[in-house]
């Protein structure tokens, strides 16, 4: 938005890397993807790396964990399916003034449950994992309690 472009951009202020994890086996290429944040965060634009320059270190990022990829929207997509009934009535449309169905305050139609339902569908994995990841560390507590079941 143009508040996050504002507070970034203009008054140059940053998040604070501390709020991210520490680099791990379990987070590839977190180390080189911290140190090229806080290179495009120099004051001097002529010191910013371009993006040519930033591709080598994204695509080494992504390389160490492009394996994984399929695995996560697998279960990403099983946990959506088992899910699917459990939250229906809690985001079911709502009839708006003229009687058509809204979501939200800019009045969206449509349920958002089938747009991602729709999407993640849509998402052509390489080939079906023979099995999915048994540490699920970076999704929330809840989510990661209902999978340990």
């Amino acid at each position: 938005t143009s508040l996050e472009q504002e507070a970034g951009c203009e008054r140059q202020i940053r998040p604070p890397l501390t709020k991210l994890p520490q680099p791990s086996a379990e987070t590839p290429g977190l180390a080189g993807l911290k140190e090229l944040m806080q290179h495009c965060w120099s004051q001097e634009p002529k010191d910013r790396p371009s993006f040519q320059e930033c591709r080598p270190n994204t695509e080494e990022a992504f390389n160490l964990v492009n394996k994984e990829i399929d695995a996560a929207v697998s279960t990403v997509k099983q946990f959506l399916h088992e899910n699917q009934g459990s939250n229906r009535m809690s985001s079911s449309p709502k009839p708006g003034p003229e009687g058509t169905e809204t979501e939200g305050p800019r009045g969206t139609t449509g349920s958002h449950d089938i747009i991602a339902t729709e999407m993640l569908n849509k998402l052509n994995l390489k080939e079906f994992p023979s099995s999915v990841p048994k540490k699920c560390t970076n999704l929330p507590k809840g989510i990661r309690a209902q999978g340990d079941k």
